[in-house]
């Protein structure tokens, strides 16, 4: 007589389900390492890393139809917030056929962010980063917006860049393209390539989303479930002028490093000329 065989959990017979496992009754908890991602889990080969605001909502439509990307949500803020979640939990995002497409993640949040330089070398070293860049000034504007539109923050300007790091931090592109240039280019299995980082030179796209977050802004529906807000107000050019100030060494260090003229981003430098 054959011996009994042992039954198969839920989660051995549906590795995707584990996101599910505390609402799951009799399911037994298996350990996964943070670090380490458990085979067969398939993570994505391109990461678009952003900074915010620089058009990956379009870019993540216009990638949807040729790639894989999550579906329950743009961003999953996995590898700089919720890597203590597991792999499991990032791969459910995914569809599970890919249907031959290569996988990948817009997530503009991972650009500043140390942490996810530093998980992603160490999980996906091969995969490949892409930046999307804008004139610093008016992506730290449009930054600032959506957070107010959305009632994440509630300071006027000023006091915005005094008390949220991201909005300047996430404007530093030479200091953060070179940190993920030497945290990637550490392990030889890394690719990397200067047309990996794609430099915009027409940002209309993101200038639409600035005007679809007033149009929402201005919704009285809407009103209800963002809070609506005061009217922004425009930027002195005094203002204007000492950030661009602000990020010239940045914008100069870029164009060495990409061999691209950015002088359009710096207006001071014109006016000395």
């Amino acid at each position: 007589m054959d011996a009994a065989k042992p039954k198969v959990g839920l989660a051995q017979r549906l590795p995707w389900i584990a996101p599910y496992e505390r609402i799951l009754p009799g399911f037994r908890r298996k350990s996964v390492d943070p670090v380490t991602p458990e085979q067969p889990v398939s993570l994505p080969s391109f990461f678009v890393i952003g900074p915010p605001r620089t058009g990956s909502t379009w870019l993540y439509e216009a990638l949807n139809h040729h790639t894989l990307l999550p579906k329950l949500t743009k961003e999953t803020r996995f590898f700089d917030t919720h890597f203590h979640r597991g792999f499991n939990w990032y791969r459910a995002h995914y569809p599970r056929a890919n249907n031959g497409r290569i996988i990948g993640e817009v997530a503009p949040t991972y650009f500043a962010s140390a942490e996810a330089r530093e998980r992603i070398a160490r999980a996906v070293p091969q995969a490949r980063v892409v930046c999307v860049f804008r004139d610093p000034v008016e992506r730290i504007l449009s930054l600032y917006r959506l957070k107010c539109a959305y009632g994440l923050i509630r300071w006027n300007f000023e006091q915005a860049i005094l008390n949220d790091p991201e909005l300047l931090e996430s404007g530093r592109y030479a200091t953060n393209l070179k940190a993920w240039r030497q945290t990637l280019g550490a392990n030889p299995r890394n690719y990397y390539r200067t047309r990996g980082a794609v430099a915009a030179a027409d940002w209309c796209k993101a200038r639409r989303l600035d005007l679809a977050v007033t149009a929402v802004k201005n919704s009285p529906l809407m009103k209800f479930f963002l809070g609506g807000g005061r009217s922004f107000a425009e930027l002195s050019c005094e203002a204007s002028l000492r950030l661009y100030e602000h990020f010239l060494p940045e914008v100069e260090e870029l164009e060495a490093l990409l061999n691209r003229d950015f002088s359009l981003w710096k207006p001071l430098a014109v006016q000395a000329v």
